[in-house]
């Protein structure tokens, strides 16, 4: 799908309008990822919070893999577990602490690993098994913490990312980030948690 700075400049519009509404994580990420398939294939998306401080996963969204087929709640915890494994127990490309650092807070995985997804841990043991093997992930970065990420998934039917949506991606990380973060603060008002 050709994307124009018209449709770029509108999805930025949308996301911080929906920071406004401070939604609930979960229907926050269903309105992004909503908006996004206007200008991208995503066969299926799964987000996570992230703290500010230390970039720890603190949620996981995997509700679109397990509906679409992906992964079921039996090969949950492997899928899981291999992502967690990438993040904080190995060396694996594109994690999201890597990504929180760089300028460019969105990389797709074939083009980091030059074509070689093989070179990653979680592609052997996650992405190709599960039938999607490709894979593009953005941090959500404002005022220089990370709030939040995602993981973008498609098929080989799809076919892989392209450079023109890692580039949405990265224009969308600050808005994303800064709905992401008014969303966890009136949670925790919410709730009646610190702030």
């Amino acid at each position: 799908m050709a994307t124009g700075a018209r449709d770029i400049a509108t999805l930025v519009g949308d996301v911080e309008r929906l920071a406004t509404r401070a939604l609930p994580y979960a229907d926050l990420h269903r309105e992004i990822t909503d908006r996004l398939r206007r200008v991208m294939a995503i066969d299926a998306a799964c987000w996570h919070g992230l703290d500010p401080a230390n970039h720890l996963m603190t949620t996981a969204d995997p509700v679109e893999l397990l509906t679409n087929g992906f992964i079921t709640p039996e090969t949950e915890a492997i899928a899981a577990g291999a992502v967690l494994a990438s993040e904080y127990q190995r060396d694996d490309v594109n994690s999201f602490t890597a990504l929180a650092k760089r300028r460019r807070p969105a990389a797709i995985l074939s083009e980091t690993t030059r074509g070689r997804p093989e070179r990653s841990a979680r592609y052997n043991e996650f992405l190709a098994p599960f039938g999607i093997p490709y894979e593009m992930r953005t941090v959500m970065v404002t005022r220089g913490r990370a709030w939040g990420c995602v993981i973008f998934h498609r098929t080989e039917a799809s076919g892989d990312f392209t450079p023109e949506d890692a580039e949405v991606m990265c224009r969308l990380s600050r808005p994303i980030a800064e709905a992401l973060r008014s969303s966890v603060r009136v949670d925790a008002a919410r709730r009646g948690g610190p702030l």
